[in-house]
């Protein structure tokens, strides 16, 4: 009897690593589980050898948002060198606010946008980074 048990435990085993399991597939969009922010927004833009970063956070109703904005340029060597930085805030839940920046034809940048939203007692901290490179 043991000697079945363990033949069909192995033979369960061997089958559930060779068989895919079934599951839906996601869409492809991923939803934050953010508590009291609603939408953040984080655009690189070009417009010859100007830069523009866009930024636009909402928060829920009754929230103040804090945000920081900073630009780097890609090194020769890989790494990253800061160019600009830009901050701002607003006491009515809603924050656009950007940037401009001399860019470089054939340059990787990206900018960080580091974001607090707060509501009483509770603050909530999300970064966003976007890539892109002048054309």
């Amino acid at each position: 009897m043991k000697k079945i048990l363990s033949i069909l435990l192995l033979s369960v085993m061997l089958w559930s690593s060779v068989i895919p399991a079934a599951a839906a597939l996601p869409d492809n969009q991923v939803t934050p589980l953010w508590e009291q922010i609603n939408t953040i927004t984080n655009r690189i833009s070009f417009n010859d050898t100007t830069g523009y970063v866009d930024c636009s956070i909402q928060g829920d109703s009754g929230t103040t948002v804090v945000a920081n904005i900073r630009i780097f340029k890609q090194t020769a060597s890989g790494g990253w060198s800061i160019i600009k930085t830009n901050s701002a805030s607003s006491t009515t839940r809603t924050l656009t606010f950007g940037t401009d920046f001399t860019a470089v034809s054939g340059t990787y940048y990206k900018a960080v946008l580091t974001v607090f939203v707060a509501k009483d007692d509770n603050v909530e901290t999300v970064t966003k980074t976007t890539y892109k490179t002048c054309p």
